[in-house]
């Protein structure tokens, strides 16, 4: 008859353990320092992710081993149930890391007036057609962090019109076509003229605790003196959230969990929109400058 060996199992449990929370604490560094910097972990579903994928992980593999783990076993038997955990921790590990890294930001797009967050899922093989010499190197989607580009509209009212109807009918914006990409540098003075007055995303949240305590946080982690930032709408696959611009580069200084059109369309005493669903399917529309 087997024996439970309470101390000897929940030795191997802690020791399993161990070596799963390393294994987490290195996927939450690549997930949040690398493919999910600053408030896209929140916006773009990052968290969800890491604790759906990283969470199962660490709970299932140590309390399987505490089950399977019993000295009296022979040892050959004993290795292969060992052996069968772990390689079902790493495929599980993999597939969910996998599933993260496709979901991850890789472009934000400066386009018209706002700054669109274009995510690894959305391109595919058509985003990837028409490029030239000087657009291949967007091919190679960045793995390290956001880049920054931004949109060479073309001359051609055929192939404005192109993308267009490709725009209405399919979804596929000028973000989503990498052959109109260019460095986010060649915008500068479009970007510094887009960017709007901060004075006006600040009254409409000084009446808001929550919302004005993540306003001031967001303008403090600039390190900038408030009359040389302004604000740049930015719209993701799940709504919107705003970035503080530095007004004299043209570079981002910070993003802020907030949509500062819609807060100032508040204030202003529009009519309040129907709350989006937490994980929307559909890709939200623009908005029209406040």
């Amino acid at each position: 008859m087997t024996t439970f060996n309470f101390k000897s199992r929940f030795k191997a449990f802690l020791v399993h353990l161990i070596f799963s929370c390393v294994i987490a604490l290195f996927s939450l560094w690549v997930i949040f320092s690398l493919w999910y910097p600053g408030i896209f972990a929140d916006a773009l579903g990052g968290f969800k992710l890491f604790f759906l994928v990283v969470g199962c992980d660490v709970v299932v593999g140590p309390t399987l081993m505490f089950v399977i783990f019993n000295t009296k076993k022979p040892r050959a038997e004993l290795v292969r149930d060992i052996s069968i955990i772990a390689l079902f921790q790493l495929i599980a590990l993999g597939y969910g890391m996998h599933v993260v890294a496709e979901s991850r930001p890789v472009y934000a797009v400066f386009v018209k007036d706002q700054i669109e967050v274009v995510t690894a899922i959305e391109l595919d093989d058509k985003s990837f057609e028409g490029l030239t010499e000087k657009t291949e190197p967007y091919k190679k989607l960045p793995w390290t962090g956001i880049r920054y580009v931004s949109i060479n509209r073309p001359e051609s009212a055929e192939e404005r019109s192109e993308v267009l109807l490709s725009s209405v009918f399919e979804g596929r914006d000028y973000p989503l076509w990498l052959r109109y990409y260019q460095p986010y540098e060649a915008a500068t003075d479009a970007i510094i003229a887009a960017i709007k007055p901060l004075d006006e995303f600040q009254r409409a949240v000084d009446n808001l605790p929550h919302e004005k305590q993540l306003f001031d946080n967001a303008v403090a982690a600039t390190q900038l003196p408030p009359d040389r930032l302004g604000w740049l709408l930015v719209k993701h696959r799940f709504g919107f959230c705003t970035a503080l611009m530095d007004k004299q580069t043209g570079k981002v200084a910070t993003y802020v969990l907030l949509d500062a059109y819609d807060l100032i369309e508040k204030q202003h005493g529009a009519p309040v929109k129907d709350e989006p669903k937490e994980e929307p399917q559909d890709k939200p529309q623009d908005k029209p400058q406040p």
